[in-house]
C-alpha cells in the first residue's frame, strides 16, 4: 500500500472494531490487550509500524492465496471495501479474499491467509489452530453474513494448512464474540473510560505511550491503596520464590560441575562457556 492509501485504511479501522481487534478485546492475545484496542481506537497512542513477521505475512498473502486455490481448486477475489452489517453496528471487516465460485458455482465464503513462524507449527493440527485465529474468522462470518470461513496457514517451515468454519457450526460463539465487542465499545470507547488493566505487557507498553508527556506534580491515591499493599506482597512473594528457584539451579549447578551437559528424566541442561568465559546455564524439557 502506498502510504496515502495506509492512512486511509488506518483512519477506516477506527471507526469500528475490525477482525484483528477481537483477539485483543477478548483477551486471546499475545500482543494486545482490550487497552491496546482502546487506545488505538481513541487515537492516544501512534500507529505502529509493521514488524518483521507483520511485514511478511502481508507480502506473502498473494502466495498464501494462490497455494489455497491450489490445495482446494476454489476461486478467490480481492475485496478491498470495508464491510459493515446493521446488525452489529459496532463491527467492520477488511478481509483478504472472497470466495468468488467453485466447479459448481457461487457461494457466500471468504479466505482469511495468516504466516507464522516455525515455533508455532505445535499449535496446528488436522483440526485444530490458534483461538485468536478462530475468534477473527467468527468475526468476519458476523459482519458479512457469510455461510462459511476458510483459514489458510503458511507456517514458515514449508507447512501449510487449510481450514473450514461453518457459521451454522458456530453460532453460539459468534455471538459471544459480537456481545463483547459491542460492550467494549460501548462501555470504553464511546464513554473513553479505560478498560479494566490485566497485567499483560502490551497494557503495560500502552500506558507508557498514551502517558508520554509527564509532568511535575502529586495526585493523591489513597482510594487505590490496596493495589498497594497487594503489590507490595506480591513482591516480597516473587523475590521469595526467585531466591528458592535460584537455590535449585544452584544445586544442578554444583552436581554438573565442569560438565557442559547434563539429562535427568526428560529434562536437558546446558551450562556452556561463551567467548568472553562466562558459562550460559539453560534447562529445559526434550
Amino acid at each position: 500500500m502506498h502510504n496515502k492509501d495506509i492512512e486511509k485504511w488506518r483512519d477506516e479501522r477506527r471507526k469500528g472494531v475490525g477482525g484483528s481487534d477481537v483477539a485483543g478485546i477478548l483477551g486471546i492475545s499475545e500482543y494486545s490487550t482490550p487497552l491496546t484496542v482502546w487506545a488505538d481506537k481513541l487515537g492516544l497512542t501512534p500507529h505502529k509500524d509493521d514488524t518483521p513477521n507483520m511485514r511478511i505475512g502481508r507480502d506473502l498473502e498473494d502466495y498464501v492465496a494462490q497455494r489455497f486455490v491450489e490445495a482446494t481448486g476454489l476461486h478467490v477475489r480481492r475485496d478491498s471495501r470495508t464491510i459493515t452489517n446493521p446488525a452489529y453496528p459496532y463491527s467492520i471487516a477488511h478481509i483478504d479474499r472472497r470466495i468468488s465460485k467453485t466447479k459448481s458455482g457461487g457461494m457466500l465464503a471468504g479466505l482469511e491467509c495468516k504466516t507464522c513462524t516455525p515455533y508455532r507449527r505445535e499449535e496446528f493440527t488436522e483440526h485444530e489452530y490458534p483461538t485468536e485465529y478462530h475468534a477473527q474468522c467468527l468475526h468476519y462470518l458476523a459482519v458479512t453474513g457469510w455461510d462459511t470461513w476458510y483459514l489458510a496457514v503458511l507456517v514458515l517451515d514449508g507447512t501449510f494448512h487449510v481450514y473450514e468454519i461453518h457459521r451454522e457450526d458456530y453460532q453460539a460463539e459468534m455471538d459471544t464474540v459480537q456481545a463483547a465487542v459491542a460492550t467494549f465499545w460501548e462501555d470504553f470507547v464511546l464513554t473513553g473510560t479505560k478498560p479494566p488493566m490485566d497485567g499483560k505487557e502490551a497494557t503495560t507498553k500502552a500506558l507508557s505511550a498514551i502517558y508520554d508527556s509527564p509532568v511535575e506534580g502529586c495526585v493523591d491515591l489513597s482510594h487505590l491503596e490496596e493495589h498497594f499493599i497487594e503489590a507490595a506482597a506480591l513482591k516480597e512473594q516473587i523475590d521469595e520464590l526467585q531466591c528458592e528457584r535460584e537455590r535449585h539451579m544452584q544445586e544442578i549447578k554444583a552436581a554438573m560441575g565442569e560438565n557442559t551437559r547434563a539429562e535427568c528424566a526428560a529434562w536437558v541442561v546446558n551450562w556452556k562457556p561463551r567467548k568472553d568465559g562466562v558459562r550460559v546455564f539453560s534447562i529445559k524439557l526434550q
